[in-house]
């Protein structure tokens, strides 16, 4: 199976924190791009609560188009998420 493996931030080697988040429109916008490039499906990580820069689960979805979650487990904490999309 071919996957596309993608993050919500980008290293910046400007940045003092040297890590900068993607907005939730650029959120949509990535996963968007992804589906276009990937074949089979799209695995990521996801921070979905206690943090400013967590990501619902419905925002993933909002950018679905012709592809679904068909994977959604627990990372190290409930907090964050590991998920898979695939085309339906």
């Amino acid at each position: 199976m071919s996957l596309t493996v993608c993050t919500y931030f980008w290293f910046d080697p400007n940045s003092k924190h040297n890590l900068n988040y993607v907005s939730p429109p650029d959120n949509v916008r990535m996963m968007q791009e992804m589906q276009r490039v990937a074949c089979k499906g799209i695995i990521w990580t996801a921070r979905v609560s206690d943090h400013p820069h967590a990501r619902t689960r419905e925002l993933f979805e909002s950018a679905l188009d012709g592809w679904k979650i068909t994977r959604d487990e627990a990372g190290y904490t409930m907090a964050y998420r590991i998920m898979m999309a695939e085309p339906v």
